[in-house]
């Protein structure tokens, strides 16, 4: 959908509600278009290279793959929103080592 709805070829910087709204009316579009043509007869909007497809057992890359841009799609890993400091590190591995050395509590047999 990304190759034809350009709101999805970035980041989308909403809340969660707002997001899910946007993405059921590119899905309720996109279904209207797909049905559109197909009771017209025309199929232009999706033609039959755009998606992957098999031929004689071969995947054939579509062309939505031509279409994206760079930044498309990012892997969350990729950003920096979402790693940990080293001071957070830092303090998880001091506690760690506090409560697996030192200050750990003995086990007790019941």
């Amino acid at each position: 959908m990304s190759s034809k709805w350009r709101i999805f070829r970035r980041p989308i910087i909403a809340s969660e509600k707002t997001v899910n709204a946007i993405i059921k009316a590119a899905v309720v579009l996109h279904n209207y278009i797909k049905k559109s043509e197909k009771m017209e007869g025309i199929n232009s909007y999706c033609p039959a290279t755009l998606p992957d497809h098999y031929n004689n057992g071969l995947l054939i890359p579509g062309q939505w793959r031509r279409n994206l841009s760079s930044n498309a799609l990012q892997l969350i890993t990729q950003t920096g929103s979402n790693t940990h400091s080293r001071n957070a590190k830092e303090v998880r591995e001091k506690l760690m080592n506090y409560y697996t050395g030192i200050g750990a509590i003995p086990s007790v047999s019941i």
